[in-house]
């Protein structure tokens, strides 16, 4: 069903199907157990593949070849007349190329100590630790925003809620909070205390970071402080 977002089309999964019995002849899916209920269904299943071609721009990993490697994956499919519509999936591939060591550990601990830094000088309001986590350019700029930021937010506090890491690429969502002191969204400083979600996703490169991209709750917050969201009226 191709109107579904999380379900990808018969052609996309005809050329993912095609792609692995082309890199990796034999490639088998075993059905370790099956569970129905209503209109889904959960798959408990595992992967046992051996790639044998060099790596294609389909896949951005350098693939382990020669040697057979497997992995577990949980997929809940929702099924309507007989017809799988969307499925949700969750697997361990990722950890399989850290043991592999396609993906280096050390680089994943090497990332989440870098990102756990730049939300310690945050929350501290150090600019050293901010230096020592990002690369010049992206040290400077949340450096020339921390005056500001508590400024607007004081004693703003960030919590990490969760933190998934991999080779150059961390996401963290984060609990916030703090007193509104300085106008925020277009709305004048009210002193009221309010708190939030935000969600962050970092690229880093040789362990430093090199792009921030935070995705907050604006809503949430613009309504904790007396505001409300109108449409455009043009």
């Amino acid at each position: 069903d191709n109107s579904v977002p999380d379900m990808d089309s018969p052609e996309q999964w005809k050329e993912r199907v095609l792609w692995h019995h082309q890199n990796c002849p034999g490639v088998k899916i075993t059905i370790l157990d099956l569970m129905a209920e209503g209109d889904k269904v959960m798959g408990h299943l595992q992967a046992d593949v051996t790639y044998s071609v060099p790596n294609d721009p389909i896949n951005p990993f350098g693939l382990p070849l020669g040697r057979p490697v497997s992995w577990r994956l949980a997929n809940v499919f929702h099924i309507v007349d007989g017809k799988i519509v969307s499925q949700r999936n969750v697997n361990n591939y990722r950890e399989m190329l850290i043991e592999e060591g396609v993906i280096p550990l050390k680089n994943i601990v090497k990332n989440r100590a870098a990102v756990s830094k730049f939300i310690d000088g945050l929350n501290n309001q150090d600019a050293s630790l901010l230096i020592e986590a990002c690369s010049p350019e992206i040290a400077k700029q949340w450096c020339d925003f921390l005056p500001g930021m508590y400024a607007r937010m004081k004693d703003h506090h960030i919590e990490i809620v969760d933190m998934v890491a991999d080779n150059d690429s961390v996401a963290i969502k984060m609990a916030t909070s703090g007193y509104h002191t300085g106008v925020m969204h277009n709305l004048a400083p009210t002193g009221k205390h309010w708190t939030n979600r935000v969600y962050v996703f970092f690229r880093l490169v040789d362990g430093k970071i090199v792009e921030v991209d935070p995705l907050s709750d604006a809503e949430n917050i613009i309504k904790q402080l007396g505001g409300s969201i109108q449409p455009n009226p043009a």
